[in-house]
């Protein structure tokens, strides 16, 4: 489907929160996207993932309260209908939609922070009408999804010294090979910021985040990789970022 925004009656982010960091007389205009892609096998079926959209749509939320304009990239999942209605959002449900979405939205942006989770893979023929079940063995044969994130970030403008749109990462991987795995991903996506969660998390209320810089340097909200709810990580990430939009992140 050709992605749309959605016009759904929300509470608007002047009402209550606080302005934080992120305010002044030029705020960075933030996109985000959520959720996950659903690639189609035919007109009934798709191949997906467990992704909930949650912390995407928290980090929208936290990001509209701070005054920036926000614009949410939002894959097929329910709206949480406590967003605010100064948060454009547009919907997607592959992930060509999304790539079409990122090059018609991504240059106008200050900020890109990629949390929506991509499928790796697709179907590479989608089947007319229903693929129905016949006696024997079937398969499906998949092609590998474009890395959206690195292909965007490779074809950014430099202003002022700096690539712009800033653009953070994420990165679900395995406990014991959460950082490793993530700096490799963030040197291959080329990127400034990278947030590595371990995968044992999916599904949970709370996360265990790593934020690694493209500088080499790595920070958590809270010590020792206890959780942190997806509000308060929200919160958190968008300060980080801040920061380094005043002081520019560099890798080596």
């Amino acid at each position: 489907m050709d992605p749309e925004s959605a016009s759904v009656s929300r509470p608007s982010s002047t009402t209550g929160g606080h302005a934080g960091p992120l305010s002044g007389r030029s705020l960075p205009r933030v996109l985000i996207t959520a959720g996950p892609t659903h690639e189609p096998i035919d007109e009934v079926r798709y191949l997906g993932n467990r992704s909930s959209g949650r912390l995407g749509m928290e980090l929208a939320k936290a990001s509209a309260r701070r005054g920036s304009p926000t614009t949410l990239l939002l894959g097929p999942v329910p709206l949480d209908q406590d967003l605010p209605a100064d948060v454009e959002v547009v919907r997607f449900t592959t992930s060509r939609d999304l790539e079409q979405a990122l090059a018609r939205l991504g240059p106008g942006a200050d900020v890109l922070i990629m949390a929506a989770a991509v499928a790796d893979h697709r179907p590479a023929t989608v089947h007319k009408g229903k693929w129905r079940r016949e006696a024997g063995e079937a398969s499906l044969a998949l092609e590998v999804v474009p890395d959206l994130v690195a292909g965007f970030a490779a074809s950014r403008p430099e202003i002022d010294g700096a690539r712009r749109p800033f653009v953070v990462a994420f990165a679900l991987e395995p406990r014991a090979e959460l950082e490793s795995s993530a700096r490799a991903k963030l040197a291959r996506k080329g990127v400034e910021m990278i947030v590595a969660n371990p995968i044992e998390t999916l599904g949970a209320d709370s996360i265990e985040p790593m934020l690694i810089a493209a500088d080499g340097r790595s920070d958590r909200p809270r010590p020792n990789g206890i959780g942190v709810s997806k509000n308060d990580f929200a919160t958190w990430l968008l300060d980080r970022v801040t920061e380094a939009l005043a002081a520019p992140i560099r890798g080596s």
